[in-house]
């Protein structure tokens, strides 16, 4: 819901909005409401015919040999959803890069928002390639500012380990989302889009005057930066396009003798177990009170600002000079979801203005 109390112009931005949107050939009614023996740890149980039991995970052992997936993101992006993936395929507990889990980084899988500045390279050289998680920032800077309000603000590691239980259990209210949003929502919607150039530019990044270069961690800590596969949460967390997402999963994570994986006739049911799973502890996106999406709006000029920053990405990952071109998987992702994010602002301006 767009912020009404903020929304002044009338309905002629609207329009020239929605028209802006209309370059990329989006169709807006598609959006209007209408294991090896080595190897000790339990996997989720294929019981044969497709069908499947959830099984916790487990730490790996000290001496166990692991290659392991850093899974990256914005904050808010849905990588829990994702690591819970990768943990029911595979049977091994995942970390993070602040160690708020106290798994360390002897694990088959860690989430980061690196190069978020809340986010450190907290791992070292222990993961050896990329998973990268995309959300509509529409919906992933409310998510993370919900996270920082469970959290409580807080600035340091003992602050946020003793808020860790109460992740996933409440949401802001709209006087708190607005003076949140009118302080960070410019700074947020920057870091969303430098997630994208950084991770798809093998550790691209920019100084104070606009000059690039590479983080040193990328082509060291991790051999290639660059994400093997891109997981649009919106498909993982749907039911009619989840499966597809976990089997792009599963396509980076196969045929290794370090990582375990339950036998493909079993991963559509290891999907549907995960997204059901209401084990204690287990909490996603959904489990926080109102439902899966959060109701926080954003006003017509924030809206325009986030549609500029799909056109400007849009505008780098649609061009063949650059090096991107019809052959990179990752590019032909990020251009099709992020037509998708245009289709569905402007549908938002359309249900809500007429």
């Amino acid at each position: 819901f767009i912020r009404n109390v903020r929304l002044s112009p009338g309905r002629g931005a609207v329009i020239l909005l929605c028209l802006a949107c209309a370059q990329f050939s989006v169709n807006f009614s598609d959006y209007l409401p209408s294991s090896p023996a080595h190897v000790s740890r339990r996997l989720s149980r294929n019981l044969g015919a497709g069908r499947c039991m959830w099984e916790p995970p487990e730490p790996l052992p000290e001496d166990q040999p692991v290659f392991g997936t850093l899974i990256a993101g914005y904050p808010g992006s849905g990588k829990r959803l994702l690591y819970q993936m990768i943990e029911a395929l595979t049977g091994g507990k995942a970390g993070d890069d602040w160690d708020l889990s106290e798994q360390g980084t002897h694990v088959v899988s860690l989430k980061t928002s690196y190069p978020h500045p809340e986010s450190p390279w907290g791992w070292g050289d222990n993961m050896e390639q990329v998973v990268f998680i995309l959300r509509n920032p529409r919906y992933a800077i409310p998510s993370y500012m919900a996270m920082k309000k469970e959290l409580q603000f807080s600035e340091t590691y003992e602050q946020s380990y003793l808020r860790r239980d109460y992740v996933y259990t409440v949401r802001p209210n709209e006087t708190e989302w607005e003076a949140w949003c009118e302080e960070n929502f410019n700074k947020e919607l920057l870091l969303w889009a430098e997630q994208i150039e950084f991770w798809m530019g093998n550790g691209l990044k920019h100084d104070k005057d606009g000059n690039s270069y590479q983080d040193t961690h990328c082509g060291t800590d991790i051999h290639d930066c660059r994400p093997k596969t891109i997981i649009v949460y919106e498909k993982l967390s749907d039911r009619a396009t989840g499966r597809r997402e976990v089997a792009k999963l599963a396509s980076v994570l196969d045929g290794r003798e370090d990582i375990p994986l339950i036998e493909q006739e079993a991963r559509a049911c290891v999907y549907e177990e995960t997204i059901d799973n209401e084990q204690p502890g287990f909490r996603i996106n959904k489990h926080r009170p109102g439902g899966e999406t959060d109701p926080l709006g954003f006003t017509l000029s924030e809206l325009l600002k986030i549609k500029n920053t799909f056109t400007d990405l849009l505008e780098i990952y649609d061009r063949d000079d650059l090096g991107w071109g019809d052959t990179n998987l990752n590019a032909e992702v990020i251009i099709d979801t992020l037509n998708e994010y245009m289709a569905e602002i402007c549908a938002e301006f359309i249900n809500i203005i007429f």
